[in-house]
């Protein structure tokens, strides 16, 4: 890098907070120059034991009229109470009191795609990052002014790799093709309990949840787009599997098979993960 004289370069992989600040506050300078007033303001909400570690804590910033949720993190020992899901709700009031319009964040597929849908949020962009998985990036109107903007909303259908022995579960639809078990949620619905139910109701099985797999956007039919999320499962109860009124049938397939299936390349993708990450015995 050729600097003017007096200046020289640092390469620092853990910069001070103040120096961050510094640079923040120096953009923000420039920036007020075509936005006016943007209200910068971080945000920091926590959720402490009695020794005072954290345990819970959503942490992003208000800007320009909009909410930047950059981290939501609850410790394994309070999930599924509710907490994530508060502490997003009141990070959203905070904004709004402070004139904020919309919220935006992103997740991993790995993370939370389908836990924000639940609460409002949109997806509008997606990427294959980082390898073998995806990152979703996802907004929300917190005001009613907001949602008359263009973004197109994605429904959530949550679906189940389940094999009996060294052979996928697949169900064939009315358009001739091969699916994964499973549907999309209803309100207010919890994801895995919601894919145990569409199982339940599809294949006639009992399963639980182990894992999350992937998720993507897939254009189901010509301007029909659905954000898939799929889950390795396993029996939670013998019994016969019968495919009910929504499908022609069901089949079981070997890995080798898939190719040679009418077969949405995402699902291949989360039965092989699932089969590498031994769902199949």
């Amino acid at each position: 890098m050729d600097l003017p004289p007096g200046l020289r370069l640092s390469i620092e992989t853990q910069p001070s907070a103040a120096d961050c600040h510094a640079v923040g506050m120096a953009l923000d300078a420039y920036n007020r120059q075509f936005l006016g007033e943007t209200g910068y303001s971080q945000t920091g909400l926590f959720v402490r034991n009695k020794a005072g570690e954290i345990m819970a804590a959503l942490v992003g910033s208000t800007y320009a009229g909009w909410l930047f949720v950059a981290m939501l993190w609850v410790h394994a020992d309070l999930r599924r109470r509710g907490i994530g899901s508060q502490l997003l709700a009141l990070a959203e009031e905070r904004a709004a009191e402070r004139g904020c319009h919309s919220a935006l964040l992103d997740t991993f597929s790995f993370q939370g795609p389908a836990f924000y849908p639940r609460f409002g949020y949109r997806v509008y962009g997606a990427l294959d990052y980082p390898p073998d998985h995806r990152r979703f990036f996802l907004w929300k109107p917190l005001k009613p002014a907001a949602a008359a903007n263009d973004v197109k909303l994605f429904p959530v259908s949550v679906k189940a790799v389940l094999f009996e022995a060294d052979r996928v579960v697949l169900l064939e639809n009315e358009r001739g093709e091969w699916e994964l078990p499973g549907g999309r949620l209803e309100a207010g619905e919890d994801p895995m309990a919601g894919l145990v139910r569409e199982v339940a109701e599809e294949l006639g099985a009992a399963v639980a949840v182990a894992t999350i797999l992937d998720s993507w956007v897939y254009e189901v039919l010509p301007g029909r787009e659905v954000l898939i999320v799929t889950y390795g499962v396993r029996r939670a109860a013998p019994g016969e599997m019968r495919a009910s009124g929504e499908h022609r049938r069901f089949g079981l397939f070997v890995l080798d098979e898939l190719d040679g299936l009418p077969l949405a390349e995402g699902y291949r993708r989360s039965i092989r993960s699932w089969a590498a990450q031994g769902g199949i015995r």
